[in-house]
């Protein structure tokens, strides 16, 4: 490969690989070639930092990401990975699944055109509850269709070529066919019902909604314990819709099985005020044991060690240090919103906010942008 070509690709992996980068123009082919997020010098570091520490969560239950989502026996059944269906036979009911697997995803804009200018999507393949690679879309230029996609795994460089094929061509696939996401849809209308879905990161909050314009549209709302914010002072804060109600929902229009879903991004219910959909990821606490910056593409990353209340610990990538918003030091208590991810036999939190007391940041992950047009 010439060193020019490394050059371009390098350039190109590391606007993928950064989750909120909004690029105008993607410097890259349709497809990137497999790439580890974690170099194997990175990686290296940590593994140093790691030793003796016992640290190998993957094969238990830590912060109970992998407890309560998947029935084993529905998982082992699901031989082509369309994990969704009915826990009742009760056809009455079955206006949506009883459970589904959402794969995390998260979709940005960077203007009001209706569009959204990128997103990504995290993949388990193995199904034991820690993700193990995602795929960038954007939509390079501006026609309501992602045109331009990127993969980058979790794995090593030690992962079999086979493997690594496998999972992005399965990737490749999906990631075309829900190449329409990139359009911002909006329905209008009134809450018939409302059920409670079981997904891998835990339970969403569903809504059958009768659309002024005479559709029926299936909602989802997000985590079923979110709250409608807009609640008066003073008063408790209700839960996000109840049938009955008028709702105005904006998000992508995505598929699960043969039914139609609209992924909500933000919501307005009745007349409320309209508030974002939380779907940064679970919410795990403890406190910082120890703290270490590591290159990850060229950029020093912020990881600590957390110790939970159960006396187990948990690695945590903070994103770019020079970016962090809050504060930190050992001994430090914090909660960190984010995705579980599998690096080899480790466990490591790719943070999307962290809170310290009373401030709460968002974890920027963006490449520069103006360096991104720049090059184009």
């Amino acid at each position: 490969m010439s060193i020019l070509m490394k050059q371009f690709l390098a350039v190109a992996i590391v606007a993928a690989v950064l989750p909120c980068a909004v690029p105008t123009t993607i410097l890259a082919a349709e497809w990137e070639e497999y790439s580890p997020y974690y170099e194997d010098d990175a990686w290296y570091d940590v593994s140093e930092w790691l030793d003796g520490n016992d640290y190998n969560p993957t094969d238990e239950v830590v912060g109970v990401w992998d407890d309560e989502v998947y029935d084993a026996t529905k998982v082992e059944s699901d031989t082509d990975n369309d994990w969704y269906g009915y826990d009742t036979n009760d056809e009455s009911d079955n206006w949506y699944y009883d459970y589904y697997d959402d794969d995390y995803a998260y979709y940005d804009s960077d203007d009001n055109d209706g569009l959204y200018d990128y997103s990504y999507t995290y993949y388990d393949f193995d199904n034991d509850a820690y993700y193990d690679a995602y795929t960038s879309s954007y939509d390079s230029d501006s026609d309501g269709s992602f045109d331009r996609f990127s993969y980058v795994t979790f794995g090593n460089q030690k992962e079999s070529n086979e493997s690594a094929n496998a999972n992005q061509t399965e990737t490749q696939k999906k990631a075309k066919s829900e190449a329409q996401a990139s359009k911002q849809h909006a329905v209008t209308g009134n809450v018939e019902k409302t059920k409670t879905v079981k997904v891998r990161s835990g339970e969403r909050l569903v809504a059958q909604v009768a659309s002024d314009k005479g559709q029926t549209i299936a909602v989802d709302l997000g985590p079923k314990d979110q709250k409608d914010q807009s609640s008066q002072s003073g008063q408790a804060s209700q839960p996000m819709v109840k049938e009955g109600q008028q709702i105005t929902a904006h998000g992508p229009m995505i598929k699960v099985g043969d039914k139609q879903v609209l992924l909500a991004q933000k919501v307005k219910v009745d007349n409320g005020q309209e508030q974002k959909i939380n779907r940064s990821g679970r919410q795990i606490s403890g406190k910082i044991a120890k703290m270490k910056t590591i290159k990850v593409r060229e950029m020093e990353h912020q990881m600590v060690i957390l110790d939970l209340s159960d006396g187990k610990q948990i690695l945590v990538d903070l994103g770019p240090n020079d970016k962090l918003q809050v504060q930190l030091a050992e001994g430090d208590q914090i909660a960190v919103q984010g995705v579980p991810v599998k690096v080899q036999d480790k466990a490591v939190i790719i943070a999307n906010s962290v809170t310290k007391g009373n401030e709460k940041a968002q974890i920027e992950r963006t490449a520069r942008k103006d360096k991104t047009k720049a090059s184009s």
